[in-house]
C-alpha cells in the first residue's frame, strides 16, 4: 500500500513516514496525562527513537495491507493521529482508531478525519464495515462514533488494559457502507 494523503476542508491525513517521528512524539509529550488514559502504550513512548521503532512498524503492516495511520494536520500543524488499526480485506471490514492534542478538541476536527477515514474505508479499501471500539468512560470518543451514525453494537467486559492495569469495558460501534451512503 503506497504512501496516501486525503483531505477535507483544512484538514490533511498524511500516512505516517519516519520524518514525523519527531513530531508525534512531541504530540505525545504534550498531551502525555490525557493519551495514557486510554492508550497504554504512552507510557512505553519515552523517546524519538520509541516513536520510530513504532512508525517503523506501523509502516510494515501498511505495506502488508493490514493498517494504516495517518498524521492529522490542521491548518499545515499535526495535531494527531486516526487509523485504521487494523484491515480485514477477506472480511471487507476493518477497524478505526484515533486521538488528538487536546488543545484542538471542539473543533471538529477529529470528527473532520473520521469522515475522510470512513470515505477512504469504503471507496478506496473497499469495505463493507468499519468498527470503532472505545473505552466505555471515553465519553468524546464515543460521541464523535455517535455524530458519525455508527450503530452501537454492544458491550465487550473488560476487554481493554489502560494506565495501572486496570481493565475497562470498551463499547463496540459499526458503520455499514450502505449506512454511510445513505447519511452523504
Amino acid at each position: 500500500m503506497n504512501e496516501v494523503s486525503l483531505k477535507r476542508e483544512d484538514i490533511e491525513l498524511k500516512s505516517l513516514c519516519l520524518d514525523q517521528a519527531n513530531g508525534i512524539y512531541q504530540l505525545i509529550e504534550n498531551n502525555r496525562d490525557y493519551l495514557g488514559e486510554w492508550l497504554i502504550w504512552v507510557d512505553k513512548i519515552k523517546s524519538v527513537d520509541d516513536v520510530e521503532k513504532m512508525v517503523q512498524g506501523w509502516i510494515e503492516k501498511r505495506e502488508k495491507g493490514e493498517r494504516i495511520h495517518f498524521g492529522i494536520w490542521y491548518q499545515n500543524k499535526l495535531v494527531g493521529l486516526a487509523f485504521f488499526s487494523s484491515i480485514e480485506v477477506n472480511c471487507r471490514k476493518g477497524s478505526i482508531g484515533y486521538w488528538l492534542d487536546s488543545d484542538y478538541q471542539g473543533k471538529g476536527i477529529m470528527t473532520g478525519a473520521c469522515k475522510c477515514l470512513i470515505e477512504y474505508g469504503f471507496n478506496d479499501l473497499k469495505l463493507h464495515r468499519i468498527e470503532i471500539h472505545c473505552a466505555s468512560d471515553n465519553q468524546k470518543s464515543r460521541a464523535i462514533a455517535k455524530r458519525l451514525g455508527f450503530t452501537e453494537e454492544g458491550i465487550s467486559r473488560g476487554s481493554e488494559l489502560v494506565r495501572g492495569g486496570k481493565l475497562v469495558d470498551n463499547y463496540n460501534y459499526a458503520l455499514l457502507e450502505q449506512d454511510w451512503t445513505k447519511r452523504v
